[in-house]
């Protein structure tokens, strides 16, 4: 695993490395989280990562962010109506990969 940080004991796929960092300064809002997606993968527009493509660099970073929006305390369905009106279960399926992979 030569693309991977550990941190803490815990070993974080190195895309989630800045978001970790990152999550300590967001307050929680989606705009916020969009925001530092974008810093974080910058050839990723806001429209990318709201709209329906399917591309897995698109679904990657959309997956990260609800996965953040959820350890923030947001609710499935708040955060499926942020990205795009999507259904609870896709967001859970989401922030589910994320969290099989720490």
């Amino acid at each position: 695993m030569p693309d991977q940080q550990k941190t803490n004991e815990i070993v974080i796929p190195h895309d989630l490395v800045p978001l970790y960092k990152l999550m300590n300064q967001l307050n929680g809002n989606p705009e916020s989280i969009l925001e530092a997606m974008r810093e974080i993968f910058p050839h990723i527009q806001t429209r990318d990562l709201v709209g329906k493509t399917r591309k897995y660099s698109i679904t990657r970073p959309r997956h990260i962010a609800f996965f953040a929006l959820r350890a923030l305390g947001q609710t499935l369905q708040l955060i499926g109506d942020k990205f795009g009106q999507r259904n609870h279960a896709t967001v859970l399926y989401g922030v589910t990969r994320i969290e099989n992979e720490i």
